[in-house]
């Protein structure tokens, strides 16, 4: 949104006969299913990829490759996992995308600086007096668990408990974030950064 005020195109955004909240929302579902699609493509790609060398090396030393190499080949599987798992993990980290989101509509100057600059100075204050750093916590594990959501302290997977032993371990215990409370609370907070958002770009001057 930021971006949108600095080269002017909002002026283009807004000429055209949609609303802000239909604006805001492409620009989301970008970040929580175009991102994790194109992810998962890449992942297709690569495992393709690798699966030709595979073949190819099979072929040269005369070995079989329909059934030792794409008959157990799980192309449906594993990429369904990936995107979904991915979405899971963009819906979790939803409330600090939403709250960039929500500075970069009204901010004159550097988004990130500036949303950065609250959440460290709560952080300070917390530290400060309380001598915990309960909400850093809580921000940097939102922020990691866009490609990891664990525990920081304990390594633990924070929807399942459970300890990561594998890399695939991510993806099995992805959906298990739906069943916790920080889930559901996250997403409400992202929703009401989210409405600040749009309301701020339908009544916020365009210019920077």
């Amino acid at each position: 949104l930021y971006d949108d005020r600095r080269d002017r195109s909002i002026l283009f955004w807004k000429s055209l006969p949609v609303s802000d909240l239909m604006t805001v929302t492409s620009k989301v579902a970008v970040v929580f299913l175009v991102l994790p699609l194109l992810f998962t493509i890449a992942m297709i790609l690569t495992f393709v990829t690798i699966m030709v060398i595979t073949t190819i090396v099979a072929l040269i030393s005369g070995g079989g490759i329909w059934a030792s190499i794409w008959q157990p080949a799980p192309f449906i599987s594993v990429p369904l996992t990936i995107l979904y798992s991915h979405v899971i993990h963009t819906l979790w980290a939803a409330p600090l995308i939403a709250w960039l989101l929500f500075v970069s509509s009204w901010t004159k100057r550097k988004p990130i600086l500036v949303a950065t600059i609250p959440l460290a100075a709560i952080s300070f204050l917390e530290l400060y007096y309380n001598r915990t750093s309960e909400f850093a916590m809580a921000v940097w594990e939102r922020a990691l668990g866009w490609a990891a959501p664990i525990d920081v302290t304990s390594g633990r997977h924070l929807g399942s408990g459970s300890l990561l032993e594998e890399q695939w371990n991510i993806y099995d215990m992805s959906a298990s974030l739906l069943g916790i409370p920080g889930m559901w609370q996250g997403l409400v907070v992202a929703a009401v950064f989210f409405a600040g958002a749009v309301v701020v770009r339908r009544y916020r001057d365009e210019s920077l």
